[in-house]
């Protein structure tokens, strides 16, 4: 959808989501806004629940 909408919208959405980014060896560096920066931060840890699913009907459980 972000590469369908206008640049418009596009920079309203990275507005809402990014303070600030920095370049370094031509690599972007994203700095995100609260709450966005809990959710990248989240997905980077390691440390996952080792119980159940919560979706029960699976058939598959991860471990």
């Amino acid at each position: 959808m972000y590469c369908e909408q206008e640049p418009s919208e596009q920079a309203k959405l990275l507005n809402t989501v990014l303070s600030n980014c920095t370049i370094k060896d031509l690599t972007l560096y994203p700095t995100y806004k609260k709450p966005f920066d809990l959710i990248v931060e989240g997905g980077k840890s390691d440390f996952w629940l080792g119980d159940r699913d919560s979706n029960p009907e699976r058939l598959i459980q991860s471990q």
